[in-house]
């Protein structure tokens, strides 16, 4: 799949005709796919790799311009193609070994004895201070996500400043917060199941930057899902202008953003998490992408909505800042990149939530199962 990288991917129907209905999911860019069947432009497939609807219709061309165009015949699973196509990676196998206990990871919900892999969350305050900073996986916009993801055992990656954790000291140092979490996470899933990271906005830098360090060890994720993020390389996020703020300032910012104002008209509340929000804005600030070290070993699945924020400050990441990080991953013909029809904060609607579990699941389960 060539085209509609600037829309998440193509159309697919569930039949033929152009008239018939359109699946919720888009074939992604960088899919592969078997022809069942090639009715003039129109082609019936069956999804190999990448993400999106298992099988179904799409036009090939529209308006002279391509949208798939013939391979060479593909392997029958992912893991496979990685070899084949030159981008074989390193990534944790699977064990029997349980997951260790640490102050940096929480299990989200029940614990999963035939679960067939982990998912590790790295969430994160939201937007830069505003409308989302306080959200939680444990209750995701649809119920359908554990559905979904039901082959998973889901962990979520907790920060300093929150929780239990909120008198740990706060950091604003991103290379050494990476290297901490890193140095957590490898002793706590070493010789486990197979895992994939998924990072939510400032989270994706962080669940990008400690795959790379857990890739030296041979034990990194099968891929990580960014979601809600510029690229690494995004220089807007220098430019920010909120590290450099004073308090009074700072707060007047968090008032023009909205969706603080809970913390911000508690003053037991306003004492406790300010200081966080503003150690996570200057430590997004501060964060500079070393693109002399190796590139990530592995698939990114990106994903960004195409509707401005209902914040006040009407929030986008727009699709040029998102396709920068697929210039970061030696994996390129098997990371993707998804535009959903939602606002910047796509864990708040239920379809894009869902279109997120399903990518993540398809992509990884030729990777796990028997």
């Amino acid at each position: 799949v060539v085209g509609g990288a600037d829309k998440g991917g193509i159309l697919v129907r569930e039949g033929k005709p152009l008239g018939s209905k359109a699946t919720d999911e888009r074939l992604s860019t960088g899919a592969v796919v078997e022809e069942l069947e090639l009715a003039g432009d129109r082609l019936h497939y069956r999804l190999l790799k990448g993400g999106g609807p298992q099988t179904g219709w799409v036009s090939t061309r529209i308006s002279g311009k391509d949208l798939l165009v013939k391979t060479e015949a593909q392997p029958a699973s992912q893991a496979e193609s990685q070899q084949s196509e030159g981008d074989e990676y390193a990534f944790l196998k699977g064990g029997i070994a349980p997951t260790e206990k640490s102050p940096w990871l929480k299990m989200n919900g029940k614990p999963k004895p035939d679960a067939k892999a982990r998912l590790v969350i790295f969430s994160w305050t939201g937007n830069r201070g505003g409308q989302g900073s306080a959200h939680n996986f444990m209750k995701p916009a649809s119920p359908a996500w554990n559905e979904i993801l039901a082959d998973f055992e889901q962990y979520e990656v907790t920060y300093p400043g929150r929780g239990g954790r909120g008198k740990d000291s706060l950091y604003e140092d991103s290379s050494k917060y990476a290297r901490d979490i890193a140095a957590a996470l490898q002793t706590a899933l070493v010789g486990g199941k197979p895992v994939a990271f998924l990072g939510f906005s400032f989270g994706a830098i962080l669940a990008f930057e400690v795959a790379r360090q857990l890739q030296s060890k041979a034990m990194g994720p099968m891929c990580v899902a960014v979601a809600s993020a510029e690229g690494p390389q995004w220089e807007g996020r220098g430019k920010l202008g909120l590290a450099k703020l004073g308090e009074a300032e700072f707060e007047k910012v968090l008032q023009e953003k909205g969706g603080t104002d809970f913390i911000l008209q508690d003053p037991g509340m306003k004492k406790m998490f300010v200081p966080v929000i503003n150690a996570d804005c200057r430590l997004e600030e501060n964060y500079r992408y070393d693109s002399s070290s190796d590139p990530l070993k592995c698939p990114l699945l990106v994903f960004h909505g195409t509707k401005e924020g209902h914040d006040k400050m009407k929030t986008v990441i727009d699709s040029k800042a998102a396709e920068l990080w697929l210039d970061t991953s030696s994996c390129k013909q098997l990371s993707s990149i998804q535009a959903l029809d939602s606002d910047w904060y796509i864990f708040q609607d239920a379809a894009a939530t869902e279109a997120v579990a399903r990518s993540m699941a398809n992509f990884c389960k030729p990777m796990y199962a028997p």
